[in-house]
């Protein structure tokens, strides 16, 4: 594709003059890419340094001429949109992060830029930079994963059930229980770790299977799970607890050292 005149001499005057320092700081550091909207005439121009922006050269290529729209993935369109909606004259350059859908996959960009808007107040040109955030939101869900989610079991960590639990508890007709795993430092002792955990991981499963989708599973101990009814009085309760007795102690687990019982 052309990337038609190269936008970094052609905008930075304006930018300038208009506010647009900031975008400048980005791309003298060489984090991003400048582009020059024009939403009227449906026609984008990059710098030439565009290439920087993708993990594959195929990317560059698949970018169209006439805009982001329709490259951004479907479901951030909405948030795009609703983003750029609330930019007026006078207020700070429209900002947000979203997902294009590029020759080699998704990925992630943060679109910061200066709207410009023609005499019944629409948005006419947006004159601005993307940067690539991909490694940025993997580390953030990283992050967030940790934070919210049990490693060895995949369930809800003890503080996120705990936040769960409080605000279900403001509503009538929700229910808590605990389960725990029989003679825990036994298990330790006679099997070892890695069976230890394969008990932990089994037994997480086994809850898992036998909860609705709408309650909550959460490691909240070693050897201890914590389950929300979201729905439900102490009749449902009850039959749940018995339900994951059941379930829990339905077969042996299949360990590293051989079947275990709990």
């Amino acid at each position: 594709m052309s990337h038609g005149r190269t936008v970094a001499h052609a905008v930075k005057p304006a930018a300038k003059e208009e506010g647009g320092e900031r975008l400048w700081q980005a791309v003298r550091a060489g984090l991003s890419v400048v582009y020059d909207w024009d939403l009227a005439a449906g026609r984008i121009a990059w710098s030439d340094d565009l290439a920087a922006l993708f993990a594959s050269p195929r990317d560059v290529a698949f970018m169209p001429a006439h805009g982001l729209t329709d490259v951004i993935v479907p479901e951030d369109c909405k948030t795009r949109a609703a983003s750029l909606a609330q930019a007026g004259v006078h207020s700070p350059p429209f900002e947000c992060d979203y997902r294009i859908q590029g020759a080699s996959g998704p990925f992630w960009v943060n679109e910061h830029a200066r709207v410009e808007f023609d005499g019944k107040g629409r948005p006419r040109r947006l004159i601005g930079v993307l940067q690539a955030i991909t490694e940025r939101k993997e580390r953030e869900s990283l992050l967030e994963r940790v934070a919210n989610y049990d490693e060895l079991t995949g369930h809800f960590t003890r503080a996120r059930l705990r936040e769960l639990v409080r605000l279900a508890m403001r509503e009538r007709g929700s229910g808590y229980l605990t389960l725990s795993i029989d003679h825990a430092s036994q298990l330790l002792e006679s099997f070892g770790h890695a069976a230890a955990d394969a008990v932990v991981q089994e037994v997480g499963r086994r809850i898992a299977r036998s909860v609705r989708g709408n309650d909550a599973v959460g490691r909240i101990a070693p050897y201890q799970f914590g389950v929300l009814l979201t729905q439900g009085g102490k009749r449902e309760l009850k039959a749940l607890g018995e339900r994951l007795l059941g379930a829990v102690r339905g077969s042996v687990i299949k360990a590293p050292t051989g079947p275990i019982a709990v």
